[in-house]
């Protein structure tokens, strides 16, 4: 690596970085149709709540729902790993549900 790459490296990863310990639990809430996977709303508090709405909000104008939530590949660790683990909680929910 030469050092215009080293400088590059250095300057988006400082050496002595490290990753923060993810939260074990978060507050959002998503509101779901019985029966359905369809979003009617959320609440997120938590620091960068601004930063996750933005997903939930996009999914309910699109028509997505929890399950196509949960097909999604989330930053770890990253606070918006918190809707993949509801968008998962609902899809186990409905799989013990059907059996």
């Amino acid at each position: 690596m030469d050092s215009h790459n080293q400088r590059l490296l250095g300057n988006t990863h400082p050496p002595d970085w490290v990753n923060p310990e993810p939260a074990q639990r978060y507050n959002l809430v998503v509101l779901v149709r019985k029966g359905d996977d369809k979003i009617l709303g959320a609440t997120i508090v938590a620091s960068h709540a601004g930063d996750m709405i933005s997903e939930i909000t996009l999914a309910m104008v699109g028509g997505l729902g929890l399950k196509t939530l949960s097909q999604v590949v989330h930053p770890y660790p990253t606070q918006a790993e918190a809707i993949k683990k509801v968008a998962d909680n609902y899809s186990r929910s409905v799989l013990l549900q059907a059996s």
